[in-house]
This record gives C-alpha cells, structure tokens and sequence, in this order.
C-alpha cells in the first residue's frame, strides 16, 4: 500500500516536472519568436501554468478521494495515511448531518484535525490513525484546541481503542473517545455502502505494547484448562486479560 502510494506521488511529480519542462521551453520558443508581443506570450504561459496546477490539483483530489472510498467499503481504516483519515472522519460526519465541516491545516492546528457543527454544537475533533491504543497526550491536546477554537465539545477520534489513562484523562475533561466501533456505527448510519469484514481477534488490542490479543487456553500451571485472552507478542510481553 505504502509503495503504491509512492508511486502516484512519483507520478504527479513527473507530470509537474514534465510541466515545467514544457512551460520553459514555450517560453524560450514563444519569447524568440513573437517577441514583439511579450506581453501576450506572457499571458499566454500564465494561463498555461495556472491551468496545469488546477489539472495536478484536480488528479490529487482523485486520486485520495478513490483511496478513502475503498478504505471506507472495505473498512479498511489501518491502511490510510493520517491526512487520509482526516478526510474519511470528515466525510462520516458529513454523512451524518453534521454541517460546516472543516479539515484544518496541517501544522499549526492546536491538537484540533477536524471542526464540525450539529444542533447548534460546534465540535472540535482530533483523528488518530495509530497502529497502538492513543494515549492521554491526544486527549490534552485536543482539550486545549477546544477552548483555542472556541468549540463546545471535544472529540478524540480514532481506528484503535484507547489506553486506561486516556479514558481516565477523557471522563475529567468531558472529552469523547469515538474509537473502531464508534466510527463504524457512524459509517452505518451515514448511509454508506459497507462491505462487512470478519471480525477479527485483534479488536482486542494490548494496552501494553498495542498488540493483537488472542484467545489462548492455559497447559499447565494452577489455572490449567482455564481460557483468557494472551499478548500476541509473548513471551516480549505477558500482558493477559480474563474473557469474562
């Protein structure tokens, strides 16, 4: 997935490279020959380079609009990139009745990736692709962002569950934790076409190591014969979990 990404991020710069290649050799080739009408040669080019940047805007767009779709069928939230998830969050929202909503910009966003409004309550959303449980440092941030928007609700959005101190942290600040679950009941509800995935062990997650937990069933020992949920990063780490 990774690769291939790489490679459509290779393939628009070719094209803006191959752009400007051609753009200068116009402008070398229009300015010899017409240059008695610079001015409309420079138009001319202007309107050249404005139209390939809207055309390499425009394949970007379709480009990350046809990987959130297939990620939002599939549910295959894990493989997206972070600004990916962004988008796909603020389409669930969209979807279910949420309005003005804005993706904020990449660095300087005070903890806060997404802002919504719905029922006259302004939201201030931070997305978390994350391949562990999210921490409490989400949780502050997106706090903090809060007030810095001036929103009236919190919200830590994520693809993984979350650790027993960011729960903790998240019951004191009022702030809400929509993790897998949330997000797929909220993909059900806005309507979209989703395509059900078995569900597998690993909705378990350690809130060690952020490993798969597993169904195992103990050999020997006081508790032989006796079944839990294991770390699948044993013997690294011996995190267990009663299935009860």
């Amino acid at each position: 997935m990774k690769n291939s990404r790489r490679r459509k991020n290779k393939m628009i710069e070719e094209i803006c490279s191959a752009g400007s290649s051609i753009t200068m050799l116009a402008i070398l080739y229009l300015s010899f020959k017409y240059r008695e009408h610079w001015q409309v040669v420079t138009i001319g080019v202007a309107v050249f380079l404005i139209c390939l940047l809207i055309l390499v805007f425009l394949i970007t767009r379709i480009i990350r609009k046809k990987r959130i779709e297939k990620a939002m069928v599939t549910q295959n939230y894990d493989s997206m990139s972070g600004e990916d998830f962004e988008e796909f969050c603020a389409d669930i929202l969209r979807g279910n009745g949420f309005s003005d909503v804005e993706v904020t910009k990449a660095s300087g966003d005070h903890g806060v990736d997404v802002l919504a409004k719905k029922d006259g309550v302004k939201y201030a959303i931070q997305c978390k692709r994350y391949s562990k449980p999210v921490g409490n440092k989400a949780v502050q941030e997106v706090y903090s962002g809060k007030d810095i928007y001036k929103a009236d609700v919190a919200v830590v959005m994520s693809n993984m569950d979350f650790t027993a101190q960011a729960i903790e942290d998240a019951k004191k600040l009022k702030v809400e934790l929509w993790n897998r679950e949330k997000i797929y009941s909220l993909q059900k509800a806005g309507n979209k076409e989703i395509v059900p995935t078995p569900v597998k062990e690993n909705a378990l997650v350690c809130p060690n190591c952020g490993g798969d937990l597993v169904f195992r069933t103990a050999k020997k020992g006081p508790n032989a014969g006796s079944q839990f949920y294991g770390c699948s990063n044993y013997p690294n780490c011996k995190y267990t979990r009663s299935i009860n």
